[in-house]
């Protein structure tokens, strides 16, 4: 299967991209961002782009599976309209250019507590673009919603240090209707989002204890 990933050079997207390039079952990845990854492999391209102009590289994404696992923080992007657009312009852009060239399922980062009712703009704008993929003509959409992230940063996040600190020490409380608010290896995601590209499930919306829960009952080797 030929693969179109958007965000290898995040947290969730460098763990797929190595999913993706020891999978059998990928013979092509097309990594698109601002800047190249540090990876070379015969089965990866990659392609620097200009978000602002996704339709001049709209000839490039033909294939069978499409990854978004763009995201930002509000922080980060430097206000909302930056963030907005990077969580949800982008991925619906993207989602459209790619149903015209024949993809036939996208698998797609969004955040747990999502909600198009939310008051927290983060969280209704992921709940957007949700909607959106959904609304796309991709016949097959796959979100997956993780809890707090484990893993390797770029970037340094206290807010986040703070957080994994508490996961650590309170986690052995989250179980039954807590159970999706624990913290989730970015890599468990990864693995995960392969897992739930390349077979067949009935429900599209996957929290992050049924993400660990795919992983562990498949018997997905971390």
């Amino acid at each position: 299967m030929k693969v179109l990933l958007f965000g290898a050079s995040g947290l969730i997207g460098g763990f797929l991209l190595e999913e993706l390039l020891q999978s059998k079952d990928i013979s092509e990845i097309k990594s698109f961002g601002r800047k190249e990854v540090s990876v070379k492999h015969p089965k990866l391209k990659q392609y620097v782009i200009d978000f602002e102009n996704l339709e001049n590289f709209q000839h490039l994404f033909e294939g069978d599976l499409l990854f978004i696992c763009l995201g930002s923080t509000i922080a980060k992007a430097g206000s909302k309209d930056q963030f907005r657009k990077i969580d949800f312009h982008y991925p619906l852009q993207i989602s459209k250019l790619a149903s015209r060239k024949g993809i036939n399922k996208v698998v797609a980062v969004s955040s747990l507590g999502a909600n198009i009712k939310s008051g927290n703009f983060y969280l209704k704008t992921k709940a957007e673009m949700e909607q959106a993929l959904f609304e796309s003509k991709i016949p097959k959409v796959v979100i997956v919603r993780p809890s707090l992230l484990l893993g390797p940063r770029n970037e340094f996040r206290f807010g986040e240090k703070i957080a994994e600190f508490l996961a650590g020490i309170l986690g052995w409380m989250m179980v039954g209707k807590l159970k999706k608010y624990k913290a989730i290896s970015a890599h468990v995601v990864a693995k995960s989002m392969l897992y739930l590209a390349l077979n067949e499930q009935e429900d599209s919306i996957f929290d992050s204890d049924i993400l660990q829960k795919i992983v562990n009952e498949n018997q997905i080797k971390i």
